[in-house]
């Protein structure tokens, strides 16, 4: 672990490694925020409370496959709480309100994050990515593509060196040709003339007997 000069660097490294206890410490002014949200836009407390848990949640599963550099804005501009003051909504929320949408958050984070643990977690209890190998795999698909793109195109550069009065062209049709003859394999037109009639090859003729 790096060093933590701070409660919010404590919260931010842990809540990176999966920690639930550790993403509500850090984002629980946003995560209050957003049930008055709800509230203030007509909602009662059950339909806010399960519909903030549910954002939460999915906020939650978001960052444990991602973390964002800068989570608590990241969390803010998501749940669109990020001009939003709390205190000057007007909302009246009491105190059994409160600690209910509280208790529910903290139980929506903890399950998803046992059942992230039963898919797959280090030997410190940290969660492992979903997707480990996603960014290779489309690096690779990018990288095939772009092989591709260049060999079958008339793609070719050119890098003169001016002071030695010479150039080298790099010509891709003609590094595709040299592969294909290296590979010993027939390509599908090969043997066809540019009239598409094949090639004609005169008769041999046999030897005189004697």
């Amino acid at each position: 672990m790096k060093k933590i000069n701070s409660e919010t660097q404590l919260y931010t490294e842990l809540a990176r490694r999966g920690d639930p206890t550790a993403f509500y410490a850090l984002l629980h002014e946003h995560i209050r925020s957003l049930y008055v949200l709800l509230r203030s836009q007509g909602k009662n407390h059950e339909t806010a409370l399960t519909d903030a848990s549910k954002t939460v949640e999915t906020l939650y599963g978001r960052f444990t496959t991602r973390p964002p550099g800068n989570p608590v804005r990241w969390f803010a501009g998501a749940c669109k709480v990020r001009k939003f003051d709390a205190g000057a909504a007007g909302v009246a929320v009491s105190l059994t309100e409160a600690e209910e949408y509280d208790k529910a958050v903290t139980l929506a984070l903890h399950r998803y994050y046992s059942d992230r643990l039963d898919r797959g977690s280090d030997s410190q209890g940290n969660l492992k990515s979903e997707h480990p190998f996603l960014p290779y795999i489309v690096g690779a698909i990018f990288a095939a593509g772009l092989a591709a793109f260049l060999f079958f195109s008339e793609a070719a550069f050119s890098v003169s060196f001016g002071r030695f009065g010479s150039q080298h062209v790099v010509s891709f049709p003609k590094i595709a040709e040299s592969l294909w003859s290296m590979s010993g394999l027939v390509r599908a037109g090969d043997n066809d003339n540019h009239d598409g009639k094949a090639t004609e090859h005169p008769a041999t003729e046999p030897a005189d007997s004697k």
